[in-house]
């Protein structure tokens, strides 16, 4: 009878995307804080754009941790 054993392995854009993934709220959060402070001051900054940017980063990570993974299958005969 033949056992077969599936390990799942994240590959290097699954790790990208991990990366990607946890990180993006950060940006998003640090982006949010600048905006505030921008508005608070009555100035102009970039931190729609690095909202913007943290949300497709997050998105994009979602996807690289789907499509990114692998597994390595063995095979293990019993007798």
């Amino acid at each position: 009878m033949k056992k077969f054993i599936a390990n799942p392995i994240l590959t290097t854009h699954g790790k990208a995307g991990a990366v990607l993934f946890v990180l993006a709220p950060f940006i998003f959060l640090l982006g949010y804080v600048f905006k505030l402070k921008a508005l608070a001051s009555h100035e102009e900054d970039g931190a729609i754009l690095m909202m913007a940017v943290s949300g497709a980063a997050f998105l994009i990570g979602a996807v690289l941790i789907i499509t990114g993974r692998g597994f390595v299958i063995s095979i293990i005969e019993d007798e």
